[in-house]
C-alpha cells in the first residue's frame, strides 16, 4: 500500500517500535543518530482490535469497551522538565496536621487488662480427670520476652478418661521448680480436630480465655488454676490448652512442671526475644547485591506480614528490585484496590505479572505467611498464602535480573509498606508448598538442606545497626536507610518458631457444680510506640533539598485501650518543642516527557478495525531533536491496552524545508483542573530565552477536556505573549459526527473538547514571529478564558518549536492526498471517483503565486495538468481540487489503483527542491453499476426527518438531484436514471446522529430507526439492495459510484430521478420527477381495469417538478402511476390503503 510517500526514491530508514504481539507499552528504542539529514520523519500508528476480533458487547474479546486517553510520549533523559510545585517544610510520619508537638523521650500506648482472682464459694459433685504420669520435667524459660506453650489432649484420651461433654472449671499442674513473678499469665482453651500438633500450623484464633493473672510460684507441688469463666468441651473434639506469660525479669529460675514423656507431638512451645520490623515510611533495607548480581531462572520471596489495619489497603511495595531494564521483582500487598500483585522478570520489554483480589483479613490485622515464586522451567508464577497455593499463572518467559537496587520494606520510589514484616527470605529457586510450610514453622539456618539456594534471610533481630549481615550462602549484607521500628512479639501473639517438646505436663481437668466469685483487678501493659520520622526540607535555586532527618515522639495524649481496642483513658505527655509546618515553593525537575501524539481509543463494543487495523500517519518532524539515539517510547493515560498497537517511524533522507533547532516543553505535560489553572498553580507565566540564531518560532498546543463539563462543554483557552492582550484565543472543540471510524459503541457522535473517540486530538499551532525577536527573553502564559468551574479537567501539552531559516527560496511540496486514498483519516469520502484533492505547502521563503500540477492514475490512459493561481505565504498549506472532467480518469482496469500527483512548475518555473514534488497514494475503485440497471434510493425515515437531505453530484461536483422535506416514519423509493459516469451520493443528517443511534431509546426519546440503501429494481414488485448503509453514521454519508462503461464514448442523455411516496398511501400521493427538463408530460393514476382515476398535463416541465393527487376517496387496492413523454414512459405500482 502506498500511503503518502514521496514517489522519488529517497532512502528511508524505518524504526519499528511496538508491535501487535507486544504485551508491554513502554520500552527503549534506538533512533537514527548518525548525523544524516532527514526531509521528514513520519510516524505510522496502527491500531487493531486484539487478534482482529470483534467485541460482542461483553468484553470477552476484541477492542476494549471505553474511550480512554491513549497518548504517546518520548522520554529524554538528557533534557529536563520543571514543574511549579509546593512541598511541606517537614514530612512527619503518622502525622497530618500543621503543628507537631513532640518529645525526645520514648512514649507508650497501654492496654488495660482485667485480671481475675477466682474463688469457688460452693463446690459440688466435682470430679478430677488426670492425664499423664510424671517421668520428666518441662521447663518454661524466664530469660526470653515471648513465651507461649500449647499442649494437646486428644479426644480419644479425654473420652477414655471419662471426661464428660460440657463445662470444665479448673485445671491442675504440678510445679517442680518455682520462679518469680510471671506477668500476664494466661490460660486459653480450644476445641480442635487434631490428634497431634504441627509447628507449621499454629492455632492463633478461636480460643476461650479461662485464666489471667500475674503469678508468682512460691512452692513446689500441685497448683490449681480456677477458671474465671468455664470452658465448654465438645465430646468429639480434642482440647488444645495454651499458656502464655511475660517474665518480670530475665534472671529468675525457669518455671518447671512435672511432665510425662511422649512421642506423639502433644506439646510445643515458643520462647524467644522475637521482634519484627514495622515499616511506615520510617525507613527500609537495601541489599548489597554485589555477591548475587546476575540473571536467574527462578526465585522465591517468602515472609510473614501483618498489615496495619488503620492504613491498608494502600499503595505499597513490600519488596522491589529494579535494573536498567526496569522492574525485576515487586510485591504489592495489596495495592489500594485490594489486589495482590506479583511482578517478576523483565528483559526490557515489560515485566511478567499475576494479580488477584485478596480478603482484607489475609493482609491486615493478623499475621499471615506469603510466598511468591517464579520458575522458568515450567513458565509459572505462583502465590502461596499460609503454605497453600492461592494464585498462579503460566506462560511466562522473562528472566530475573538482580543488579544494584533491591529494597525491603519499600519500593525504589516512595511506596512504603505499612505494617510488620518478619522472617523474610529470598531464594534462587522456586520453593514448593511443603518447603514453604517448613519455612513457616522454622526459620532457615546454615544447616537448611537448600542453604546453597538462599540469597538472603532477614529475621530483623537487630534494627539498631546501620549495616546488617543477613543469613546468606552468598554473604549478602544489607544497609538500613532511615529507622524501621522494632516491634516485639507479645507472648499471646506468638505465631511461629514453635518447637515440639518431648514431654507434656501432667494435667488434671475438673468438672462439677460451682458458684464462682471473681475479683477483678487491672494490669497496665505498656507497649513502646514507634517514633515519628521527621524529614526537614529547604529550597535553593528553585530545588527542593533535604536538610536533615530526625526521630522523635509525638507528645500529648497517649491512650489506654481495653483488650478489644476501645479507648478507656489516656496519659498526657508534655511537649519539649513544636514544629510549624510551612509550604515551600520550588520546581520539580524530571526527565523531559514529550507528548508526540494525543489520541483517545474508540468505543470498543461491536467495532471492527479489520484484519490489518487502521493506520494513521503523523508528521513528527518537529520532534527531530529528540527522536535520535536511545529513547523510551511510552503509551500511557489509561487506554494503552485497549487495542493491539504497531508503531513505526520512517526517516526520509533529504533536506528539510528548515532545520528544527529545538523543541521544548513550555510547561511539563500534565492534567490540570480549573482552580489550579486560574491560580497559575500548573501553568504559571514562564520566561523562556529564545535561541539567538533561530529564524522562526511556533507553539504546538494539544488540549483534551475530560470530566462531564470538561468533555462536553466547549471552553476558550488562551496563550499570552509578554503580558498585555492575549494574542491567541482558541476554542477547544471537535466535531465528532464525521469520525472516520464508525460506527462505534458508546456516545461516539457527541462533540467533545479537542478529541473524538478513535481519532487523533486537535493540534493548535501558533506562529510567534510577529511577536518575538531571536535571542530575546519572552514570557508565555496559558490558561482558560471560560470555565464551568467543576467536573472538568484538561490534559495539556504546550510545546515551543524553534526553526532555522528556510533552506529554499522558491519551493513547494505535496504534503498529502485527501482523495483518492485509502488513508483512514479520509475514509468518509473514499473510495472516490470525483475530484482529486491534495494538500500543498509553501516550503520556501518566497510567496507562491502559481503552481502547476500533473496528476494521473497509474496504468490509466488519462494524464491531467492544471495550473492554479495562489497567494501562499511561507509555511502555509492549501488544499487543491484537481478537476477530473473525463469520467474515465480513474479507470485502470483493476479493483485498486495508485494515484500520482507531481509539481511541474512553481511561479512559472521549476522549484528549488525536487525531492518533495511528488506523492502517490493507493486507493480502491468505487462500486460500479450497469447502464441498464434500474437503481433506486430506498430511504426509511426515522422520527426526525427534518434533519435529513440528500444530493447526487456528478464528477465535477455539480448537483444533479437533491431532495429534502421528508415525512416521519415514511418509506421512500426514489428511482434514479443516470447516464454513464461517476456520481456521489451525499446524505446529510443535521442532527449528527444518523438514522439510528442507540442513545435516544436508552434515555426514553422516541427518535425511531431509519435505514438507507441503494437498490436494484428487478420489476415493479421486487427490488434488491446492492449497497446497504449503516444507519449509525453520525453526520454525513459520502458514497461514490460509477454507472455504465466510463471508458467508452457516451451519448448525452438527461439524468432523472423519480420518487412516488408514501407507498402505501391513504390520503395524498406525491409524485416527484427530477430531470427531463423542458419536456411535456402526461401524468396518470390508473386502476387495475386501466381506468384513469386521476391525471395531470405538464407542459415544458421544469427540472424539479412535484405534484400530488388526493386519493382519500379511492377504493383501497392496487393502482398504477403512468408518466408519458414523447420518448419515454414510466409505470410504477402503488397501493391505496
Amino acid at each position: 500500500m502506498v500511503l503518502g510517500i514521496n514517489c522519488f526514491a529517497q532512502d528511508t530508514t524505518i524504526v519499528q517500535t511496538l508491535q501487535w504481539e507486544d504485551n508491554f507499552r513502554s520500552a527503549y528504542y534506538d533512533f537514527p543518530d548518525t548525523g544524516e539529514s532527514y526531509r521528514k520523519i513520519l510516524m505510522y500508528y496502527n491500531m487493531r482490535c486484539p487478534d482482529a476480533a470483534i467485541n460482542p458487547g461483553d468484553n470477552s474479546q476484541g477492542c476494549g469497551e471505553w474511550d480512554y486517553s491513549c497518548n504517546t510520549f518520548i522520554y529524554d533523559s538528557t533534557r529536563v522538565d520543571s514543574a511549579k510545585a509546593t512541598h511541606p517544610s517537614h514530612l512527619i510520619s503518622n502525622f497530618s496536621g500543621d503543628v507537631f508537638n513532640y518529645t525526645t523521650q520514648p512514649t507508650f500506648s497501654y492496654i488495660q487488662h482485667p485480671q481475675y482472682a477466682t474463688t469457688f464459694s460452693s463446690v459440688n459433685n466435682e470430679l478430677e480427670y488426670g492425664f499423664g504420669n510424671t517421668d520428666a520435667d518441662l521447663a518454661l524459660p524466664t530469660n526470653s520476652n515471648t513465651n507461649k506453650m500449647q499442649m494437646l489432649f486428644t479426644a480419644a484420651e479425654l473420652q477414655n478418661a471419662g471426661l464428660q461433654a460440657g463445662s470444665i472449671n479448673r485445671l491442675k499442674l504440678n510445679v517442680s521448680q518455682t520462679t518469680d513473678n510471671l506477668q500476664l499469665f494466661k490460660i486459653k482453651m480450644k476445641n480442635v480436630e487434631e490428634t497431634e500438633l504441627d509447628p507449621s500450623a499454629v492455632h492463633k484464633e478461636g480460643f476461650t480465655e479461662v485464666y489471667h493473672q500475674n503469678l508468682e510460684f512460691f512452692a513446689t507441688g500441685n497448683f490449681i488454676f480456677n477458671f474465671y469463666q468455664e470452658f465448654e468441651w465438645e465430646a468429639d473434639k480434642s482440647i488444645l490448652v495454651e499458656i502464655s506469660y511475660v517474665p518480670e525479669s530475665n534472671d529468675s529460675e525457669d518455671l518447671q512442671f512435672s511432665s510425662e514423656t511422649t512421642t506423639d507431638n502433644l506439646t510445643m512451645s515458643h520462647h524467644s526475644n522475637d521482634q519484627a520490623a514495622y515499616f511506615n515510611r520510617n525507613g527500609y533495607y537495601e541489599l548489597n547485591t554485589s555477591n548475587i548480581q546476575g540473571t536467574y531462572d527462578a526465585i522465591t520471596v517468602a515472609f510473614w506480614s501483618y498489615g496495619d489495619e488503620a492504613i491498608m489497603p494502600a499503595n505499597n511495595s513490600i519488596v522491589e528490585c529494579t535494573t536498567d531494564n526496569g522492574r525485576q521483582v515487586n510485591i504489592h500487598l495489596p495495592w489500594s484496590n485490594g489486589q495482590v500483585y506479583w511482578d517478576c522478570g523483565n528483559t526490557g520489554s515489560g515485566y511478567d505479572r499475576i494479580n488477584k483480589p485478596a480478603n482484607a483479613t489475609d493482609y491486615r490485622g493478623k499475621w499471615t505467611h506469603w510466598a511468591f515464586t517464579k520458575d522458568l522451567a515450567d513458565g509459572s508464577m505462583k502465590i502461596y498464602l499460609n503454605g497453600e497455593e492461592w494464585h498462579s499463572g503460566s506462560g511466562f518467559a522473562n528472566t530475573i535480573d538482580i543488579d544494584e537496587v533491591f529494597r525491603i520494606g519499600s519500593s525504589t520510589g516512595t511506596n512504603s509498606y505499612f505494617g510488620k514484616v518478619d522472617d523474610l527470605s529470598i531464594w534462587k529457586t522456586a520453593l514448593g508448598s511443603s518447603d514453604i510450610k517448613t519455612l513457616m514453622a522454622t526459620a532457615p539456618t546454615a544447616t537448611h538442606p537448600m542453604f546453597d539456594q538462599l540469597l538472603s534471610f532477614f529475621n530483623f533481630s537487630d534494627l539498631t545497626s546501620g549495616s546488617v549481615e543477613t543469613l546468606s550462602y552468598f554473604g549478602v549484607t544489607a544497609k538500613k536507610e532511615g529507622q524501621p521500628f522494632a516491634v516485639h512479639t507479645r507472648s499471646e501473639d506468638a505465631y511461629k518458631d514453635f518447637n515440639i517438646q518431648s514431654s507434656r505436663p501432667v494435667t488434671s481437668f475438673y468438672q462439677g457444680s460451682y458458684e464462682i466469685d471473681n475479683t477483678v483487678s487491672y494490669y497496665l501493659e505498656s507497649i513502646p510506640k514507634e517514633p515519628n520520622r521527621i524529614v526537614t526540607f529547604y529550597t535553593a535555586n528553585n530545588d527542593l533539598l533535604v536538610q536533615d532527618t530526625a526521630f522523635v515522639y509525638a507528645a500529648g495524649n497517649q491512650y489506654i485501650y481495653d483488650p478489644a481496642g476501645a479507648i478507656v483513658d489516656s496519659v498526657f505527655v508534655d511537649q519539649e518543642a513544636s514544629i510549624n509546618i510551612e509550604t515551600l515553593d520550588y520546581y520539580n525537575k524530571t526527565d523531559a516527557k514529550y507528548e508526540i501524539l494525543s489520541l483517545v481509543t474508540p468505543y470498543g463494543f461491536f467495532i471492527d478495525l479489520g484484519e490489518d487495523g487502521k493506520t494513521f500517519i503523523f508528521d513528527v518532524t518537529d520532534y527531530a531533536p529528540i527522536l535520535k539515539g536511545s529513547k523510551r517510547l511510552s503509551i500511557e493515560m489509561g487506554g494503552q491496552n485497549q487495542e493491539d498497537l504497531d508503531i513505526k517511524f520512517l526517516y526520509i533522507t533529504g533536506t528539510p524545508e528548515r532545520e528544527v533547532l529545538n523543541i521544548q516543553n513550555i510547561w511539563p505535560f500534565r492534567r490540570a483542573y480549573p482552580g489550579g489553572l486560574e491560580a497559575d498553580s500548573y501553568f504559571e507565566p514562564r520566561t523562556i530565552n529564545l535561541e539567538p540564531f533561530a529564524s522562526y518560532y511556533k507553539i504546538r498546543s494539544t488540549i483534551t477536556g475530560h470530566g462531564q463539563n470538561g468533555e462536553f462543554v466547549p471552553q476558550e483557552h488562551f496563550i499570552n505573549v509578554n503580558g498585555g492582550s492575549k494574542e491567541f484565543n482558541y476554542e477547544v472543540w471537535k466535531y465528532c459526527g464525521q469520525n472516520p471510524i464508525y460506527p462505534q459503541g458508546g456516545t461516539w457522535i457527541f462533540d467533545r473538547a479537542g478529541w473524538c473517540p478513535g481519532t487523533p486530538s486537535d493540534i493548535h499551532q501558533f506562529d510567534l514571529n510577529q511577536y518575538v525577536e531571536p535571542g530575546e527573553s519572552i514570557t508565555l502564559d496559558y490558561g482558560l478564558n471560560t470555565s464551568s468551574g467543576s467536573s472538568e479537567n484538561y490534559l495539556v501539552s504546550n510545546q515551543l518549536v524553534t526553526y532555522g531559516a528556510y533552506n529554499f527560496n522558491t519551493d513547494a511540496s505535496i504534503e498529502r492526498v485527501l482523495s483518492p486514498t485509502n488513508q483512514v483519516e479520509n475514509e468518509r469520502v473514499n473510495a472516490a471517483c470525483n475530484e482529486a484533492k491534495i494538500v500543498i505547502k509553501n516550503t520556501g521563503s518566497n510567496t507562491l503565486n502559481s503552481i502547476t500540477i500533473r496528476y494521473q492514475v497509474l496504468n490509466a490512459p488519462i494524464v491531467k495538468e492544471e495550473t492554479f493561481m495562489l497567494d501562499l505565504a511561507s509555511g502555509q498549506e492549501q488544499t487543491l481540487n484537481l478537476p477530473v472532467h473525463a469520467v474515465g480518469f480513474f479507470a485502470n482496469g483493476a479493483e485498486t489503483g495508485v494515484f500520482q500527483a507531481e509539481i511541474i512548475e512553481v511561479n512559472g518555473s521549476s522549484d528549488d527542491y525536487a525531492d518533495n514534488n511528488s506523492i502517490r497514494s493507493s486507493f480502491d475503485q468505487v462500486d460500479s453499476f450497469g447502464a441498464d440497471d434500474n437503481l433506486l434510493i430506498k430511504l426509511l425515515t426515522n422520527n426526525t426527518p427534518q434533519q435529513n437531505s440528500y444530493q447526487i453530484l456528478d464528477n465535477g461536483g455539480s448537483v444533479i438531484f437533491s431532495k429534502n422535506n421528508f415525512n416521519a416514519g415514511t418509506l421512500y423509493k426514489d428511482e434514479i436514471s443516470l447516464v454513464p459516469g461517476c456520481y456521489t451520493l451525499v446524505f446529510e443528517d443535521s442532527g449528527n446522529d444518523g438514522l439510528d443511534f442507540w442513545y435516544w431509546a436508552a434515555i426514553g426519546q422516541n427518535v425511531g430507526t431509519g435505514s438507507l440503501s441503494i437498490n436494484k429494481k428487478l420489476n415493479d414488485i421486487i427490488d434488491l439492495p446492492v449497497k446497504n448503509f449503516n444507519p449509525d453514521f453520525g453526520g454525513t454519508l459520502y458514497y461514490d459510484f460509477v454507472v455504465g462503461d466510463i471508458t467508452s464514448s457516451i451519448k448525452s442523455v438527461d439524468n432523472s430521478l423519480l420518487s412516488i411516496y408514501p407507498n402505501p398511501a391513504n390520503d395524498q400521493l406525491f409524485i416527484e420527477l427530477d430531470g427531463l427538463e423542458g419536456i411535456d408530460l402526461n401524468v396518470q393514476l390508473l386502476d387495475l381495469n386501466g381506468k384513469i382515476v386521476r391525471g395531470e398535463q405538464v407542459l415544458a416541465k421544469p427540472r424539479d417538478w412535484q405534484s400530488n393527487f388526493d386519493i382519500s376517496d379511492l377504493t383501497p387496492g392496487i393502482y398504477m402511476v403512468r408518466i408519458i413523454s414523447k420518448d419515454q414512459q414510466f409505470n410504477r405500482k402503488v397501493i391505496v390503503k
